[in-house]
């Protein structure tokens, strides 16, 4: 339990207050009510895998979790106190989204929050590492440190490669299933690697994905928006004779979206996606969409007469961050400053203590791994060479850790 010996007031006052900040964003995350189609089937709840990207919901909700445990154990509460109450509060939020609309309760989630919360009371417990007891320890942390940021940067990129699976291929045209949202406007015409799309199996099985292997994958359609959809509604879509989506062109709320399957699809993790919005007034107007996936980049063009809209998004290293997108939300034009971001966050950690080390063989250490996770992941990935602008956040966020760290 809380820790209730005397304290100084002010103390237990931002002890309360840091406790209610780690638990309001789990109220909003878990027990607002969310959008459910018509007929909408609820995931099952010993199902661990079940759900549109199990493997992204797992994670977020670990991370979810993480700030409650550190309160709780920041409060006084013993670490082993924080990971029973973790899964009993977990517990509870499940059961109350049995009433929720849109809500879906599963073990899946009640084992992901438990363990968050443990990982928070434990990992205030080593808190004392932050500032590590002599260079050698901090070398160590920090060189471990940077070395898990190149290898994050070099798997998000792998996952991010293209997954073409070895099957017949389905085209979808504006599909209208139970448990996704509708396009209500209209498609005139759909093309599959400029080929009509088929409204059915492909007449002759694996002929889309020798294509897609040898070339890029284009998407192509003329329609009309309908009004704005409360989720992604797929308007034109190819998927395998297993149910996986392949490529997918839809719309979401008054934008269009495009994504295509990557490695990631396999662990349950988000496909990246890409958003261009469309002004009210092209809204009414027929629309002529390319979407396409090229050198690791996908690329989305709408025009209507004589004005043309676009938007693309390289996958370049930190574009990683999209595989665990809260609610798989498409990439906008402002991708590139959340790549650059996260490129920084994965690498400050290591310049902390680097930092602490002060060393010309210990910087160096730290910028082969900065360099060999930038210049790897395209490498890895097949994708674009990570931009500038990742390079100076990353470098940026070292400076400010090593400035923070040597005048603590």
């Amino acid at each position: 339990m809380i820790d209730r010996s005397p304290l100084p007031s002010t103390s237990r006052l931002l002890h309360w207050l840091a406790i209610a900040a780690a638990a309001s964003p789990i109220a909003l995350a878990t027990l607002v009510p969310a959008y459910v189609p018509e007929g909408g089937v609820p995931s099952r709840f010993f199902c661990l895998t079940c759900g549109g990207n199990p493997g992204t919901d797992f994670v977020l909700n670990v991370l979810l979790f993480v700030p409650l445990g550190i309160a709780l154990r920041a409060a006084g509460m013993t670490a082993h106190r924080v990971a029973r109450l973790g899964f009993v509060f977990s517990a509870g939020i499940e059961l109350a989204q049995v009433i929720l609309p849109g809500r879906d309760p599963a073990l899946r989630d009640i084992l992901a929050n438990g363990f968050g919360a443990t990982l928070g009371a434990y990992g205030w417990d080593a808190r004392r590492l932050v500032r590590a007891s002599s260079p050698q320890q901090a070398a160590r942390l920090g060189i471990a440190a940077s070395a898990a940021a190149a290898m994050a940067l070099l798997l998000g990129a792998w996952l991010m490669r293209p997954d073409i699976p070895d099957d017949s291929y389905f085209g979808q045209w504006a599909p209208r299933f139970r448990h996704r949202a509708w396009f209500l406007g209209t498609l005139y015409d759909a093309r599959v690697n400029g080929a009509p799309l088929p409204r059915a199996e492909e007449a002759e099985p694996g002929t889309l994905a020798r294509a897609f292997r040898r070339d890029s994958l284009l998407l192509e359609a003329t329609m009309q928006l309908g009004p704005r959809t409360p989720d992604f509604a797929p308007i034109a879509a190819v998927v395998d004779a297993h149910e996986r989506e392949v490529a997918s062109l839809g719309q979401d709320g008054n934008r269009l979206v495009f994504r295509a399957r990557v490695l990631g699809d396999r662990a349950g993790l988000n496909t990246p996606a890409l958003s261009l919005w469309i002004p009210p007034e092209f809204r009414g107007d027929t629309l002529r969409v390319v979407a396409r996936r090229r050198g690791g980049q996908l690329q989305l063009q709408a025009r209507a007469g004589p004005a043309t809209l676009a938007s693309s998004l390289p996958l370049t290293p930190g574009a990683s961050w999209l595989l665990l997108s809260p609610g798989g939300r498409p990439a906008g034009a402002g991708a590139w400053w959340v790549a650059a971001l996260f490129v920084a966050f994965l690498y400050h950690p290591g310049a902390w203590w680097i930092a602490q080390v002060g060393t010309a063989r210990a910087i160096g250490t730290f910028a082969a791994l900065l360099a060999a996770g930038l210049l790897g992941a395209p490498l890895a990935g097949g994708g674009p060479r990570a931009p500038l602008a990742q390079w100076v956040a990353a470098i940026a966020g070292a400076v400010v850790a090593w400035v923070a760290a040597r005048h603590r």
